[in-house]
């Protein structure tokens, strides 16, 4: 709280004081001058029976400072007009004149640690019986009156600094309770100009990068906005001049006075600032200044508070500084964590949905096969259209398993190449235009589909699964609008790496279920979604060292990112020449431990013309390797004891040339390092049609043969 002021204090005392001197000294003029030389003010009060108090009063003020130092020396004086024992001073030479006095007696009082003035008494007609005892009764009640300003004035300052305790305390105990910096740093610039008496503040933070001060907080009800808008360099202006020297400063008549900064859009009126320095582990971090247009002049004992002020709002800023980055760092370990169990989650869902994946292979496999050998001995429309609705089905659930692989596959099919995102995302908006465009206008909904491609470096992937990836994104996001909207996205680069988001203003998804949407089957669509799309998505992200990040609220809309390191071109390989594939009827080794993927191999080699000889385990099928001819092995991956793998090895070792063709359940989960290293001619995920049996086995054997014939040239 600021001080009360001087006169609202002394007032009081004074009217009771003012009665009892005119019943007992009588007088035309009962003048009290009180002087606080820590706060360069005075109060003039006056008691007379004449008007124009108010010009005796500014008279009284002007003389009053240098007329106490004299009345000190002098003691209680009384003055008589044209008197030639003691010369009047420039005081008593107003009452003379001004007032038409022609007696008058000066009390000076001292009051300890806080001050002190002196009484007046003015008498225009002396009274006939004026004598010494008027000079004693004047005596006492100068005691009496300097007593009760003492007790007073001393009350008033433990007031003062009570109230100065306890903002700071308030200070003190908002820098450590609250996380919010912004709002302590309010408070500290508030209680300053409450305990001060200042009519506006700011804190001025100096920003090291640039070396220029800034103004982070202002209360100012009259310029708040033109000194938000001000920066200085360090020495200019009176808070410049803080933050440099580390020493605060005051000036009371900064409209006159050259260190001063005038704000642009403020007038040049009568002003006064107060600044002290804020610093932290002996470094000056910024100012803060206080300001004041209503006549207040600071004192040091200002610029102290306000020192203690700065320096716990110093104290305020560097604390948050460093919540700020404890709490960045545990946000970012907090965010890998959840990444890396968010990844082992995918990781355990990714081997279980494997398994389920190649078991289903296996008997997908089987039923597909048989259906298309039937249906090629079937003439019987009706048994025909049964068929062809089986071999349909069949064709959707090994769909369905094939989204499952692209989940937990680790490695792309075929070789990394040059990707462009801006055509991935343009190849993107092109095979969702049925569902964004067509099919929305037949419903009568509008989806604007924005697209914002920026500058972006290449990056190294599989193009087709990357489209795959930005289409599952996009369709999701129509999905997400029933009722029409919006879907932008935008390409960029960030932190070298190629970003690409899909935004949407759509329905959004729930905190519940967003720590769940990379889950295979996991869907919030209802019967409408089969819960393979982000999961498929994330898959392929992954495969390509990429991040997906999404963030959504219901009712506001999803952000779907993903990032990529950014590659610099690589040269590839020019296209190998065509080779002329001929029919050509080949003896087949074939092993497998599922004896019906077994026999309809077998089923399906003989009606293609080729021989086929069956093995159960890898070992039964080394041993018919070794005994007879083959024009190329087929082989499952999972058998016990002998694997897929440990039977290429050997079949290549014994016989290089006889091309080997892995048939599995895992299809592409296949890693391509594992392909290049075993020496594997080829890879046909099951379930598998008889036509591509066919091109698997002509295409094989032709490169085959090709390659032997390179040999011996």
């Amino acid at each position: 709280m600021p001080a009360v002021s001087l006169k609202n204090l002394v007032q009081p005392i004074f009217e009771v004081i003012a009665g009892r001197v005119s019943q007992n000294l009588g007088g035309d003029y009962f003048v009290l001058v009180v002087i606080d030389p820590l706060r360069p003010n005075c109060e003039v009060f006056i008691n007379s029976r004449q008007r124009g108090d108010k010009a005796v009063e500014e008279m009284v003020k002007g003389e009053s400072p240098a007329a106490w130092q004299e009345c000190k020396r002098h003691g209680l004086s009384l003055i008589c007009e044209n008197s030639r024992d003691q010369q009047p001073n420039r005081l008593s030479q107003i009452f003379f004149t001004a007032l038409s006095c022609r007696q008058v007696l000066m009390a000076p009082f001292e009051i300890e640690d806080i001050g002190g003035g002196f009484i007046i008494w003015g008498w225009q007609k002396p009274p006939a019986d004026f004598s010494k005892n008027y000079v004693e009764r004047a005596a006492l009640i100068r005691e009496q009156i300097a007593l009760s300003l003492k007790l007073s004035l001393k009350e008033q300052r433990s007031t003062e600094l009570n109230a100065k305790l306890a903002a700071l305390l308030e200070l003190s105990t908002s820098i450590y309770s609250s996380l919010n910096y912004t709002e302590v740093l309010e408070k500290a610039i508030n209680l300053s100009m409450k305990i001060i008496g200042a009519d506006g503040g700011s804190i001025f933070i100096l920003d090291k990068k640039t070396n220029l001060l800034k103004p982070l907080i202002t209360v100012d009800e009259k310029h708040e906005d033109a000194i938000s808008r001000v920066t200085l360099r360090p020495g200019e202006g009176i808070t410049g001049l803080v933050v440099q020297t580390g020493i605060g400063l005051i000036s009371n008549h900064s409209e006159s006075d050259a260190r001063a900064f005038q704000v642009p859009g403020t007038p040049n009126e009568p002003e006064s600032i107060i600044s002290a320095p804020m610093t932290w582990s002996g470094e000056v971090i910024g100012a803060a200044t206080l300001r004041s247009t209503s006549g207040r002049q600071f004192v040091e004992e200002d610029l102290e508070i306000l020192t203690i002020f700065a320096r716990q709002t110093a104290d305020a800023i560097e604390n948050a500084k460093l919540f700020e980055s404890l709490e960045s760092a545990y946000n970012e370990l907090r965010k890998t964590q959840e990444q890396l169990i968010l990844t082992e989650k995918l990781r355990a869902l990714g081997e279980m949905a494997g398994g389920v994946a190649h078991d289903f292979n296996n008997v997908l496999g089987a039923i597909l096969g048989r259906t298309q050998l039937l249906l090629r001995e079937m003439d019987n429309p009706r048994w025909i259209d049964h068929l062809k609705q089986i071999e349909k089905v069949t064709f959707a659930g090994a769909k369905t398993v094939q989204k499952l692989q692209h989940f937990t596959r680790v490695s792309s099919r075929g070789q990394f190449e040059n990707v462009d995102l801006n055509k991935v995302v343009g190849d993107a908006v092109e095979t969702t235009r049925p569902r964004w465009k067509d099919e929305c206008q037949r419903q009568e909904i509008v989806i604007d589909l924005r697209c914002d491609y920026g500058d972006i470096a290449s990056i190294l992937g599989n193009s087709s699964e990357l489209v795959e990836a930005v289409s599952n994104l996009i369709l999701n996001s129509i999905d997400a609008l029933p009722k029409g909207g919006f879907i932008e996205i935008k390409t960029f680069m960030a932190d070298q790496r190629a970003v690409v988001t899909v935004q949407d203003n759509g329905v959004g998804i729930s905190a519940e279920a967003i720590d769940r949407i990379f889950y295979p089957f996991f869907t919030t669509k209802g019967k409408q979604g089969t819960g393979m799309g982000l999961a498929v998505v994330y898959g392929i992200v992954s495969r390509h060292k990429g991040e997906i990040d999404v963030a959504s609220e219901p009712g506001q809309g999803t952000t779907c990112r993903l990032s990529f390191p950014a590659t610099r071109e690589i040269k590839t390989d020019d296209p190998a020449p065509p080779i002329i594939i001929k029919e050509i009827k080949a003896r087949v080794l074939v092993i497998d431990d599922d004896e019906n993927i077994r026999d309809i191999v077998s089923d399906m080699l003989e009606y293609l013309g080729h021989s086929a000889e069956l093995a159960a385990t890898g070992e039964e099928g080394i041993k018919l390797f070794k005994s007879a001819e083959f024009d190329i092995v087929i082989t499952d991956l999972g058998m016990p004891g002998i694997s897929g793998w440990e039977v290429t090895r050997l079949c290549k070792a014994l016989k290089p040339d006889i091309p080997v063709v892995m048939v599995s359940g895992w299809g592409n989960q296949i890693d391509d390092e594992m392909v290049r290293a075993s020496g594997l001619d080829g890879i046909m995920a099951k379930p598998f049609e008889i036509n591509k049996i066919k091109s698997m086995i002509q295409e094989t054997l032709a490169r085959s043969k090709a390659a032997v014939t390179a040999k011996r040239r």
